[in-house]
């Protein structure tokens, strides 16, 4: 219990049966003495000692005792007794705890967990599954998976805090002589804390005057140095972009590096990238057999809870900015909203096109030319919603085919790609 009084006896206690095992002592009237300043020590919440909370009265005396003799004659007054002596001590406990929450508001307001919501808990709820469950059209599912990640989007951005990066900006406009300036002013703060009454108005003139020509040549530097920074410059990726993106390359310098003249349309540059990467395949046409189908059960929440339980938390996210941290506290809130998105892609034997769009990140490999496409590794963000999907896809294919006795047993099972 949270209560100083009762740590300060515990502690008195275990000092005193210390010192007392060194010398004979009669245990009897020691313990005594403990059991009543036990007893008697209020609780700092409840406002009651142990004693009034089990017994409902106080102990007065060491020697007063709680145990009183029941016979058949009592035994249903000393139970009614009871129950209305625990009633009003609830009844108070609970005052007592209503009022010391409502005294210490400020500071147990700073310990809440964020609350993940969509809005109108049932209604936007209600919304999203009824627009999910009425999609009979790979169409009419596209535009409901959109409006689930938007959903999702815009109650992660209510919840959870952004962090904000504080930059270091490097002043490229003090010059040498504010630093001279400012030192002079420094000089004169000096000398009107030392001057005597006499000359202290004399030295507060000087200072204001110093200060106001600081204040209006830093200002002016300022200015000009920003205007001339924009003005001189010819690229629209050069200093000004270097300024905010840090070092990191622009679109249209990777494209130089590769090639592209700079005035070239960057949208059909960064298509021809994919292609060289990702060559269209020219496989033999699929034979037409027709293979008995598998009926498979629907998708049941222990699946999805299972497999966001084992997803990555530091992996990055899609277009859709959704991370599997997020996706995992929207199933732990709502889990008939991703329940029923899944089974109607099982049900419909689609796979939304929102969720086949992805970022392509070009990451340079080490001792490679920077001039040839082949030297870049791309790297693909999808949306964990997406994956999740296929997860569930996967493990069921791979539970097929092993239970059918369909795969070789040379061949392994299908494996899900990392992250």
């Amino acid at each position: 219990m949270a209560n100083g009084l009762l740590e300060r006896a515990h502690r008195t206690m275990k000092e005193s049966l210390a010192s007392m095992c060194e010398s004979t002592f009669q245990w009897s009237e020691k313990l005594l003495f403990f059991k009543l300043y036990y007893n008697r020590s209020i609780h700092s919440v409840t406002k009651f000692a142990p004693a009034e909370i089990f017994f409902g009265r106080k102990q007065n005396l060491p020697l007063d005792s709680f145990v009183e003799p029941v016979t058949v004659e009592n035994e249903s007054k000393y139970l009614k007794n009871s129950r209305n002596n625990m009633c009003s001590i609830r009844n108070e406990f609970a005052k007592n705890e209503e009022q010391y929450f409502k005294n210490n508001a400020p500071l147990i307001k700073g310990r809440k967990v964020p609350n993940f919501n969509l809005g109108d808990k049932d209604k936007k709820t209600k919304q999203l599954v009824q627009q999910i469950e009425e999609s009979n059209t790979k169409d009419h599912l596209a535009k409901a998976t959109e409006e689930l990640q938007k959903a999702i989007f815009a109650a992660s951005r209510k919840a959870y805090k952004i962090k904000n990066f504080k930059l270091k900006i490097n002043n490229n406009w003090w010059n040498q002589s504010l630093q001279i300036k400012k030192k002079e002013l420094q000089a004169l703060k000096r000398r009107n804390n030392k001057s005597e009454d006499d000359n202290k108005l004399k030295y507060q003139l000087q200072l204001s005057k110093k200060q106001a020509e600081l204040k209006r040549e830093a200002k002016k530097a300022k200015g000009n140095s920003f205007r001339n920074t924009c003005t001189k410059t010819t690229d629209p990726y050069g200093r000004p972009y270097k300024a905010v993106v840090k070092n990191k390359h622009p679109p249209a310098e990777l494209f130089k590096q590769l090639g592209n003249p700079s005035s070239g349309d960057t949208k059909s540059f960064a298509l021809k990238i994919l292609q060289e990467l990702y060559p269209p395949s020219h496989s033999p046409a699929t034979p037409t057999n027709c293979f008995p189908l598998i009926q498979e059960p629907q998708i049941i929440k222990n699946e999805i809870r299972r497999i966001l339980k084992k997803a990555p938390t530091k992996k990055a996210p899609g277009f859709d900015a959704i991370d599997y941290i997020v996706l995992k506290e929207v199933n732990n809130s709502f889990p008939e909203i991703l329940h029923t998105f899944y089974n109607k892609c099982y049900q419909l034997h689609c796979f939304p096109e929102p969720l086949k769009k992805g970022i392509i990140v070009l990451f340079h490999k080490d001792g490679k030319e920077a001039d040839k496409i082949k030297s870049y590794r791309p790297v693909t963000l999808l949306p964990t919603i997406g994956k999740v999907l296929e997860q569930i896809l996967l493990r069921r294919l791979n539970h097929t085919l092993k239970k059918k006795n369909i795969q070789s047993k040379e061949s392994q099972p299908v494996r899900f790609s990392r992250g």
